[in-house]
């Protein structure tokens, strides 16, 4: 456990000790997002540094694969920016571009494979970085964001008249 989090579980907070800090903030005119951005730590690891620890840390040859061909577009797209910079808007941005570019082959399904794998792409690296100590849970923008939707199924069952001239045809 690290020393922050080791304090953090030790100290108790009261309604009143909140608002004391709360009174505080507003006797110094500080806004809560002054203190986070305070907080935030300015060297922080951009995604280009970070996802090849992503992608080391990963176990199975399969998984790996996949996750690294999402996470080499992810570093094109975002490599330069820090873990921290991009919002859930962006992140939702970033999925549905990934759904817009997919490959289409004769069986697509408008994007919703691409768009799927790149939320776990992006998924992976926030969970690892929150994992390490990089971010904190609240910083981690695939918590706040929505799944891509499920496609829909072209499997269904065939019609009575379909297996009636399957049946017929076939004798």
């Amino acid at each position: 456990m690290r020393t922050h989090q080791l304090w953090a579980a030790t100290v108790s907070k009261t309604p009143a000790d909140v608002q004391a800090v709360i009174q505080l903030m507003h006797h110094l005119n500080v806004d809560p997002e002054e203190l986070l951005a305070a907080a935030r730590p300015h060297n922080l690891a951009t995604f280009e540094q970070f996802v090849p620890l992503v992608l080391e840390a990963r176990k199975g040859q399969a998984t790996r694969s996949l996750l690294e061909s999402y996470c080499n577009r992810i570093v094109s797209c975002w490599g330069t920016r820090r873990l921290d910079e991009p919002t859930p808007r962006e992140v939702g941005d970033l999925i549905e571009l990934f759904r817009a570019t997919a490959q289409r082959r004769r069986d697509h399904t408008d994007g919703s494979g691409a768009a799927k794998n790149a939320y776990h792409a992006l998924d992976s690296v926030y969970r690892f970085a929150v994992q390490e100590g990089v971010l904190w849970s609240r910083q981690n923008p695939m918590a706040w964001g929505t799944k891509p939707r499920q496609a829909k199924s072209r499997r269904h069952a065939l019609s009575p008249q379909l297996v009636l001239h399957l049946r017929t045809s076939t004798r």
